[in-house]
């Protein structure tokens, strides 16, 4: 008689294992740690924003500025790598200014907006918790979009003030600076 050890196993596949998605693992999150998930997601959607705005500006200018040719000069060679090289710069410059203002954006989403709308929302539920109805619920639409929104929207326009005031001095220094070059021509 065969013994167990010298009878043939047949092949069989192991379970097929469910890796989780990633929507499903960001609701688990919600779940687990709602505070920093929110702020996170706020983070992120706020850095993407203003990089995805920056880019599509970019491109739109880019465009108006290539259909739009100045004066044409003597070279017009050395005045296309002078134009290149001023584009070249002024892209780099402007690149510069939009990675800080989307840290910034991600910063304020992180710190103020994730948060501001976890508590509001998480105070507007608690609120009207365990009643239900047409009225409770234009109740809470008009608690949301009129105390709620505009509470987020003064933290967008103080946190505009404070990301364009460094934006705004530059542009004042420059200003300035050509002003002093314009004066030490004209002598």
């Amino acid at each position: 008689m065969p013994t167990r050890e010298d009878t043939p196993v047949p092949f069989t596949r192991p379970p097929p294992t469910v890796k989780p998605s990633l929507f499903s693992l960001y609701l688990t999150s919600l779940q687990t740690h709602p505070l920093l998930t929110k702020s996170i997601t706020s983070a992120t959607l706020n850095s993407l924003q203003e990089l995805l705005a920056f880019h599509i500006v970019n491109y739109i200018t880019a465009k108006k500025s290539h259909s739009h040719s100045g004066e044409p000069s003597r070279d017009p060679e050395k005045q296309k790598r002078n134009d290149d090289d001023d584009e070249a710069k002024e892209r780099l410059n402007k690149s510069k200014i939009a990675f800080e203002k989307a840290i910034w954006m991600g910063l304020y989403g992180f710190f103020i907006s994730g948060p501001l709308g976890h508590f509001c929302y998480k105070w507007l539920a608690d609120y009207f918790h365990g009643r239900n109805g047409l009225g409770v619920a234009l109740k809470q639409l008009a608690i949301a979009n009129f105390v709620i929104s505009p509470l987020h929207n003064a933290g967008k326009s103080f946190k505009d003030v404070v990301i364009n005031m460094n934006y705004i001095q530059y542009e004042l220094h420059l200003i300035e600076v050509a002003k002093i070059l314009s004066n030490d021509e004209c002598t």
